[in-house]
């Protein structure tokens, strides 16, 4: 098996497709998914887990959301630690959040390193928190593969695995910062339009996916330490409470053995699920019992935010906010282009061999993105049971690519206050000035904190 270890920004999966001219018809095609070589195996492992047909088909209930909260907070009153639960769709839609009497308000985002996003200053986000941690263990997890908040934290740091130095960025190093609200690629078709998430992937301990009878129906995130930050060793047998109270919140609705992360490798690494499972049983209060504030009072699931189509003979979903058009460009791709740019990567991630699915020999299941040169979405399409960050992933995937390699990157940098890599690169002899085209694979390889690839910290 072999998976590219190559960070975030430019992950594996991304075709450059020249058309007509360079300045006119560029075209990023990416697939927001780990793939592996092509090739075959037995299907016939028991997984515990419904079909892929069976994604999006299955919801909560406005009862049940109930119970997987009063069965968190059960637990946290058990062990003393009064915190905030929130519970999410599959697709990221909130469908409940509680804070229970006493849980602190506040969180305060520490990342290991200094400036940027790290403050001592905490934050009222505590409910920004939880929802976060919810949706990442929701968006990572698929009929195929489930992973929690752990497993993020294990495949985002500047080393995989963490604390092996040297050795790569993470397959994901990076991916936090995509899912945010402020993204034009948030699904707005999608009730209330709170489907991506307030502080987007979460490498905090305390996410865990729900299933329903084998089906992938959302998350469960659990803040009540007050601190937000990653899990430095997120391989090791340390319990976090938040972790356990979110176990418990599972209980019924866990996900199926046989495709948690610890059941799933990556060049022979086991990637951690987690340190706690649900009780065997649990006496749990009434929701109406709960004491503590409301925030966001139990609904039932709605409907999918997207639609089935098949392009190039390949099933998959569309978002009706993200119709496949033409680009206004002159020499642009038309929309019978961008279908047939589509159709062929649908067509190759189909019979590619998935990395992180289980059972072994299951295809790959992507999103896949089409932008012009003026990063103008010209399609999202995304195959059955893809997993749901890659909608907002591919999308940056294809417009980094493009930046990079367009005449004005370096100017553009400049004007954004950013001349210190413009003028690195400019040095280097290799300006950013069009005379260079760019993969994501390329950015990556430039962007990493550690350089070389896999290089160690002491030189």
């Amino acid at each position: 098996m072999r998976i590219d270890m190559s960070p975030h920004v430019e992950t594996s999966g991304m075709v450059l497709v020249g058309h007509r001219s360079y300045t006119y018809g560029l075209a990023l095609i990416f697939l927001a998914a780990f793939l592996s070589a092509c090739g075959s195996s037995s299907l016939n492992q028991p997984t515990g887990a419904a079909p892929e047909s069976a994604s999006g088909t299955v919801n909560l209930t406005a009862g049940e959301v109930q119970t997987i909260i009063a069965q968190a907070a059960t637990q946290a009153r058990s062990v003393g630690l009064p915190v905030t639960i929130a519970v999410v769709d599959h697709e990221g839609f909130v469908l409940g959040v509680f804070r229970m009497a006493g849980a602190t308000t506040t969180i305060t985002i520490r990342g290991g390193g200094s400036g940027g996003l790290d403050s001592p200053t905490p934050v009222n986000l505590a409910d920004a928190a939880a929802i976060s941690k919810a949706g990442t263990a929701a968006f990572f997890s698929t009929q195929g593969n489930a992973f929690s908040t752990r497993s993020a934290s294990f495949i985002v740091q500047e080393h995989f695995p963490p604390n092996v130095n040297p050795s790569p960025g993470g397959p994901l190093f990076g991916v936090q910062f995509s899912q945010l609200r402020c993204s034009d690629v948030s699904r707005t078709g999608h009730p209330a339009n709170t489907s991506n998430l307030p502080l987007g992937l979460a490498a905090d301990l305390g996410g865990l996916p729900l299933y329903k009878n084998g089906t992938a129906v959302g998350g469960i995130g659990i803040e009540g330490d007050g601190l937000y930050s990653l899990d430095r060793d997120p391989s090791d047998s340390d319990q976090s409470l938040e972790e356990v109270i979110a176990a418990a919140g599972t209980l019924g609705f866990s996900a199926p053995g046989g495709i948690r992360g610890d059941q799933i490798l990556i060049d022979g690494i086991t990637i951690p699920f987690s340190n706690a499972e649900p009780p065997a049983s649990l006496n749990t209060a009434a929701y109406s019992s709960l004491v503590g504030t409301e925030i966001q009072a139990p609904i039932a699931s709605p409907a999918s935010g997207f639609s089935a189509a098949t392009i190039g003979g390949i099933s998959g979903s569309v978002d009706a906010n993200f119709p496949i058009i033409a680009s206004p460009d002159p020499g642009g791709l038309t929309i019978p282009e961008v279908t047939q740019i589509i159709a062929q990567a649908a067509t190759q991630a189909n019979r590619t061999r998935a990395a992180i699915r289980n059972p072994l020999g299951s295809a790959a299941r992507v999103s896949i993105t089409v932008t012009d040169t003026g990063g103008r979405i010209l399609g999202i399409f995304r195959t059955t049971d893809a997993p749901i960050f890659g909608f907002d992933v591919s999308a940056q995937k294809a417009r980094t690519a493009n930046f990079f390699t367009r005449a004005d990157a370096g100017s553009s940098l400049v004007t954004a206050g950013l001349s210190g890599y413009s003028a690195s690169m400019t040095n280097e002899g290799v300006p950013l000035n069009g005379s260079t085209a760019f993969s994501d694979r390329a950015v990556g390889f430039l962007s990493q904190p550690i350089f070389p690839l896999g290089g160690s910290r002491i030189f």
